[in-house]
């Protein structure tokens, strides 16, 4: 009860589960295709759906500078992070590791970067690649601004 629904999600594969006593799992799942919800439904104990797959806009393709500069952009963000933490990071690592599915590349990249559940779903809701391109950028944007602004307090 009084739970939040969204519209759009993610099918999600259970690659790996873990049982941590009373009740308690762990698992880790590899996401799957997008997904539209097109009517809510009963609880029948939980929230159920019907929906329907949501691929891409067929002519939505990214520019491949574009992705480059958001992650570039990325790197200098998490250096930043790190050299005020007096930690070193491998920002490029982390970057670079995003890459190793290309169909889900963005999403990945979204999930190293530390910004909020909205942008998160904003980047799920977004309609094509180039769309998730100019969301994730804008996200870097807001969270370079939020670093900046409070390391110079």
């Amino acid at each position: 009860g009084g739970d939040r629904r969204c519209d759009v999600g993610a099918l999600a594969r259970i690659v790996d589960c873990q049982e941590f006593g009373v009740g308690k799992y762990r698992l880790l799942c590899v996401m799957g295709e997008r997904i539209r919800v097109q009517r809510w439904l009963d609880d029948d104990p939980y929230p159920r759906a019907e929906i329907e797959l949501w691929p891409d806009e067929p002519d939505g393709q990214a520019d491949a500078a574009r992705i480059s500069n958001v992650e570039d952009r990325m790197v200098a963000l998490l250096d930043r992070i790190g050299e005020a933490r007096g930690t070193p990071v491998r920002s490029r690592e982390i970057v670079e590791s995003a890459g190793v599915d290309p169909e889900n590349h963005l999403y990945a990249l979204a999930a190293r970067l530390p910004m909020g559940q909205a942008d998160r779903y904003s980047l799920l809701a977004a309609p094509s690649e180039a769309a998730r391109v100019e969301v994730l950028s804008e996200a870097v944007d807001t969270v370079t601004a939020m670093v900046e602004f409070q390391l110079s307090e």
